[in-house]
């Protein structure tokens, strides 16, 4: 959400062509909703104008959800990119979804700027060798945004950089390995309860990777099937479903030591994930300093 002022136009476009169009109203109200078109389109552009002059222009308008946008709208002066906008039963519970956008003020040319030296930090890998960004935790639990309608600061999960937090799951500075910052899991449910985060690997069948990970576990029980533990793994995508390869099944109370091991990529694989945290048992587990790397 976008909070515009002295706005009065706006135009919505997909693939040069104007879908939408309108003006603001005397009244508070919903203007613009994308969602009633028919059929519903996310718009590729859209421009904000204010007596003719652009005041807002977005480009490269895109979501990470399981459907497009479901909705682009006004209402006085806030301006919405909706990821969800009502029941929507294709997302998964506990997961963070996000919509971005290249924005324009005025009437500039449109263009991405570098990233700045902590943007940079949490979304490349790091100088280890490692293919895992932000292993150690630091830039994802560096953030100080702050809520817009409370003012209060946003939960730390939902401010992580790279990685998925779970229910459960937050950034930490309570106890770590290595720096001042790690994962914690509080899993009292019994859920699957993991951070995660897509990573970019040879996927030739066969090729090896070293998975490891620094954990500390408190009660971690075992669920209901001998699987159901404090649990570091790589997942993989393959045509038969996930294939999970683990080298840690973590259970009980012990101090830091490193959870490590080789995984082999599976014929088919198409797409890779780390994943780390309590695994549908119970208990608390920290987790500092994931990395995979090529053997």
């Amino acid at each position: 959400m976008w909070a515009v002022d002295s706005w009065d136009q706006f135009r919505c476009a997909n693939g040069g062509k104007v879908i939408l169009q309108g003006e603001r109203g005397e009244k508070p109200g919903r203007v613009g909703e994308t969602k009633r078109l028919t059929p519903p389109l996310t718009p590729a552009h859209l421009e904000v104008l204010a007596k003719g002059q652009p005041l807002l222009r977005l480009d490269e308008i895109a979501t990470n959800g399981p459907a497009p946008l479901r909705n682009v709208f006004f209402d006085g002066h806030n301006f919405f990119l909706a990821s969800l906008d009502g029941a929507d039963e294709t997302c998964l519970r506990n997961r963070w979804y996000e919509a971005s956008a290249l924005l324009t003020v005025g009437s500039a040319k449109p263009e991405a700027l570098p990233l700045d030296a902590w943007q940079a930090a949490g979304t490349a890998p790091e100088r280890t060798g490692s293919l895992v960004r932000d292993g150690s935790f630091e830039q994802s639990g560096s953030s100080n945004l702050v809520s817009y309608r409370t003012g209060e600061r946003v939960p730390w999960p939902a401010t992580g950089l790279v990685w998925d937090a779970p229910a459960g799951g937050t950034f930490t500075s309570e106890t770590n390995h290595g720096g001042g910052t790690c994962a914690k899991v509080v899993n009292t449910s019994g859920d699957y309860l993991l951070f995660r985060q897509p990573v970019t690997l040879d996927l030739a069948p066969g090729k090896k990777y070293r998975l490891t990970a620094w954990v500390r576990g408190e009660n971690l029980v075992r669920g209901v099937d001998a699987w159901r533990t404090g649990s570091v793994r790589l997942a993989f995508t393959t045509p038969t479903g996930q294939h999970y390869a683990q080298v840690a099944e973590l259970l009980g109370t012990f101090d830091w030591k490193l959870a490590a091991g080789v995984v082999e990529v599976p014929a088919g694989a198409s797409s890779a994930e780390v994943q780390v945290g309590v695994n549908g048992g119970t208990g608390t587990m920290w987790i500092d300093e994931v990395t995979v790397a090529a053997e």
